[in-house]
């Protein structure tokens, strides 16, 4: 009997847009630190599932920082 895997199709290749947010001050919650931070060169991009979010730096420790969901 064969298995059959239903999974979510996503695209071949996800494109980021950098520099978008040059104006706009995205926050995002950094876990080293302990407290929401606004971040460092942010860019827009895609999950696996397709979902929206915002990577950047955290100004202050350098770790990596998101926000999930779309930027407003």
């Amino acid at each position: 009997m064969e298995a059959r895997h239903d999974k979510v199709r996503r695209p071949a290749q996800v494109q980021e847009q950098r520099g978008v947010f040059a104006a706009m001050a995205i926050e995002a919650y950094c876990v080293k630190c302990k407290a929401k931070k606004e971040m460092k060169d942010p860019v827009e991009s895609l999950t696996k599932n397709g979902k929206p979010i915002t990577k950047g730096k955290c100004p202050d420790c350098g770790t990596t920082i998101c926000r999930i969901g779309a930027a407003k």
